[in-house]
């Protein structure tokens, strides 16, 4: 039998000699050696892309299995293009979060999601107004604002369910501003954000369970990297002048979804609301704050109840009831778009109130005025004359007014201070209004045949408008003469009594002044007494001073209740000094 040879071999002088027709083995695969430089080069190119293709297959494989954040298909298109860089990676990976919390003092990162707001921020002075809110942080750009506010404390936004574009399955999305846009933010996109990016907490609106059942899930899909602060908003009560037709979400579901999902939270019930010019209701009723602590007891979450800031000043006995019941209890004042609130009235509630547990979603000029407002009487005590309490009204080019710490200087005939707030006897507590203080006469040197004198206007509708001569109320007018007059003004009611009284001191330039308003029951009285003007201490005579009395019932159809000051001259200016209302 005749052997032949391999043919990639031939035997030659007992030597094994390999042909150049194959460049070798691999994988058990004979492979032939291209005879020319571009095969050898297309060959190699086409090996370096397939195994590149494995490569990018395992990787992906291997990190899918991690999380799902791996590539799952293989994008051929995508191989070649520049990654899209994220917005909020761009602007913020890298930096600290903010603004420095308690966190920073923890060993290792740990989640602060149902902390007390004060004890989680570190504030200097512990009170309320020290947390910063923003509202309605319902599109990409308002977050990045809110994420670059280094004082922002809290964000707060509006979540509700709707299909996802991809999956078509229900979940939790920020609300678009504007109802005719889909929503281009998922919550666990929004939230991922705040979380990886800040320190600030989150309080999330709902006016439903489907979306409430939502959020939660994506809440415990990000638990390990939450760590601020996180409100769950919900209204779950008939509040004052509420539609009783609309029913508010109910409550025993929240809780039990709350607990189901992610229970370290804190839940901010609320009542709903509804606000005119003229309520049925002025504030929030025992009923109201009774129903909700029977609510209260079912669960252990901490409890912020929000707290509509019209009807806050009337409900101070109810309020602090409600606080009183447990350590976890705070409150939140919030207003509406509408919604007119008086820093006199928030004075008054600060007043009565714990500071500790109450916050304002409140504008900031008006928080601003609030705590200038405080901290004047707090230096200045009763006694002073509080500037931010009156708003001046020029109504000619001739007019002017100058507010200072202690007095106003008012020059003109149309120059007015108009108190801020309403102040009717009855309301916020009090049975009596009281408006006293001096008011001295400036000598001018310009010689002017008219008379100067001091108007002080209670239940008054203020000015611009009504024109002055259309101002309504009861007028204490007081002359340099000595020559004083009370009386009311445009008040069709009090006609039907006794519309005038007056009396006459001795010319003075300065007098001292109290006005009491006990309602319409009782008849308003005044004081007016002669003072000297170095001293401002009361002269002493049997006729420096008098006293007067007018029945004025209200009006029910045109009555108001500011109070307003005018005075003066083109010729002469008036001092007013010490202007109180008690």
């Amino acid at each position: 039998m005749i052997m032949r040879a391999p043919i990639n071999k031939v035997f030659t002088t007992g030597k094994m000699h390999v042909s150049k027709k194959y460049a070798g083995r691999w994988g058990g695969i004979r492979i032939r050696r291209p005879k020319t430089m571009m095969k050898r080069l297309s060959a190699l190119a086409l090996v370096a892309f397939f195994i590149t293709l494995y490569l990018i297959f395992q990787t992906g494989r291997l990190q899918g299995k991690g999380g799902g954040r791996g590539i799952h298909r293989l994008n051929l298109a995508g191989i070649f293009q520049q990654p899209t860089r994220n917005p909020f990676d761009m602007k913020f990976k890298g930096k600290e979060r903010m603004p420095p919390t308690i966190e920073n003092l923890d060993r290792a990162p740990v989640s602060h999601t149902a902390d007390f707001l004060l004890d989680y921020f570190l504030t200097m002075n512990v009170d309320g107004t020290q947390i910063t809110w923003l509202r309605n942080t319902n599109t990409r750009g308002l977050l990045q604002q809110a994420l670059d506010d280094y004082k922002l404390m809290m964000v707060e936004v509006d979540v509700v369910a709707e299909n996802d574009k991809s999956t078509q399955n229900l979940t939790a999305v920020v609300a678009p501003s504007d109802t005719n846009v889909e929503y281009n933010l998922k919550l666990e996109s929004f939230l991922t954000y705040i979380s990886t990016y800040s320190n600030k907490g989150v309080k999330l609106n709902f006016d439903c369970l489907d979306a409430i059942k939502m959020a939660l899930k994506s809440l415990k899909a990000l638990e390990f990297d939450l760590h601020a602060p996180i409100w769950l908003a919900v209204d779950v009560l008939h509040g004052p002048n509420a539609d009783i037709d609309k029913e508010p979400v109910d409550l025993q579901k929240a809780v039990d979804l709350v607990k189901e999902y992610y229970p370290p939270i804190t839940l901010s019930l609320g009542w709903q609301t509804d606000w005119s010019p003229e309520p049925v209701e002025t504030g929030y009723s025992w009923y109201h704050v009774i129903s909700m602590a029977k609510f209260c007891v079912k669960f252990q979450q901490r409890a912020s109840f929000s707290i509509r800031a019209v009807y806050a000043a009337e409900s101070v006995r109810q309020i602090k009831w409600l606080l009183s019941l447990s350590s976890r209890f705070s409150a939140v004042l919030w207003l509406a778009e509408h919604d007119v609130v008086s820093v006199s009235a928030m004075v008054y509630f600060r007043k009565q109130t714990d500071k500790k547990k109450i916050f304002y979603i409140l504008p900031t000029n008006f928080l601003d005025e609030l705590k200038l407002t405080e901290t004047v009487a707090q230096e200045d005590g009763d006694s002073k004359f509080d500037r931010t309490l009156w708003k001046p009204a020029l109504l000619d080019e001739q007019s002017l007014a100058f507010l200072g710490k202690e007095q106003a200087v008012l020059e003109g005939d149309n120059s007015w201070l108009v108190s801020k707030d309403p102040h009717q006897p009855g309301s916020s507590g009090r049975t009596n209004i009281e408006v006293h203080g001096n008011v001295q006469f400036v000598e001018s040197p310009k010689k002017s045949d008219s008379i100067a004198k001091f108007s002080l206007f209670i239940r008054c509708s203020g000015v611009n408008p009504p024109e002055p001569k259309d101002v309504h109320g009861v007028k204490l007018v007081i002359l340099k003469d000595g020559t004083v007059t009370l009386s009311s003004q445009n008040l069709v009611k009090a006609g039907m009594y006794k519309t005038q009284t007056s009396a006459k001191l001795p010319e003075s330039s300065c007098f001292a002044f109290k006005v009491i308003d006990s309602g319409e029951a009782q008849p308003i009285l005044c004081t007016i007494s002669i003072i000297n003007c170095k001293n401002r201490e009361e002269v002493s005579s049997d006729k420096s001073e008098v006293s007067l009395h007018l029945i004025a019932p209200y009006d029910d159809s045109r009555q108001m209740f500011f109070i307003a000051v005018t005075g003066g001259s083109t010729a002469e200016a008036i001092v007013v000094e010490n202007l109180i209302i008690s």
